[in-house]
């Protein structure tokens, strides 16, 4: 029943990062990054039971739980069992399921996008250069990895390379073959090949960030799904 001024309703954000007030320096440009590595472990460890659940369970070298409505029918790949759609904390729900890889893929988009416009004047990095390859580099391996995961599991999937500013506008995109995903993801790792040494100067992020031997190890892994 009330109203109120044009320039009260659409204040500028002061309080939580967008695009338009972020990405200025090293340290967001990193935190960006962790915040893709993020995302993507949420989207492989769905409801604690990993999508392995696609691929080596049924094949004995894992064993399942007993308890559990929805075990049975995953263990045994039975995806064709009925669950309602309201019912959306059944595994056979969740499994289903690629919002959560795009949410990371989206993210791993921006670093893309983003982290390139940042001047190296705003790294903190002794190496500035060697910082900035460095964020790129893994943004292209995780993207990569992302897409071949979904790959293997759903075949042809919607090929997203871009983040759309107004995700309310952004276009609904058809699936694409896989063939041509997987192209998109050797190309990824080209490119991050390009950027990644084999070993960083932090120690500490060895075992868990990607490097030049992640990407080659993904790169030989794709190459064998293709029968190459």
């Amino acid at each position: 029943m009330v109203s109120c001024k044009k320039s009260f309703m659409e204040r500028v954000p002061i309080n939580a990062p967008t695009d338009a007030n972020f990405w200025h320096n090293e340290s967001e440009a990193a935190g960006s990054l962790a915040g893709a590595y993020a995302l993507l472990r949420v989207a492989l460890n769905e409801m604690g039971m990993a999508y392995y659940y696609y691929g080596d369970l049924a094949t004995d070298e894992f064993v399942a739980r007993t308890n559990g409505e929805d075990y049975p029918a995953l263990t045994q790949i039975q995806w064709q069992t009925f669950v309602a759609p309201s019912q959306t904390f059944r595994g056979l729900i969740k499994m289903r399921r690629w919002d959560n890889f795009y949410r990371a893929i989206d993210q791993q988009n921006r670093c893309l996008k983003y982290i390139p416009a940042i001047g190296l004047e705003n790294f903190t990095s002794v190496d500035k250069q060697g910082a900035k390859n460095l964020l790129l580099g893994e943004s292209f391996f995780l993207r990569a990895f992302t897409y071949f995961y979904m790959a293997r599991v759903w075949g042809d999937v919607p090929l997203v390379t871009e983040t759309a500013d107004d995700a309310a506008a952004a276009p609904n995109i058809p699936r694409t073959a896989q063939a041509q995903v997987l192209e998109q993801c050797i190309k990824d790792i080209e490119e991050a090949l390009k950027l990644l040494p084999y070993v960083t100067s932090a120690a500490a992020s060895r075992p868990i960030k990607a490097n030049r031997g992640t990407c080659y190890a993904l790169l030989a892994h794709i190459n064998a799904w293709k029968g190459e």
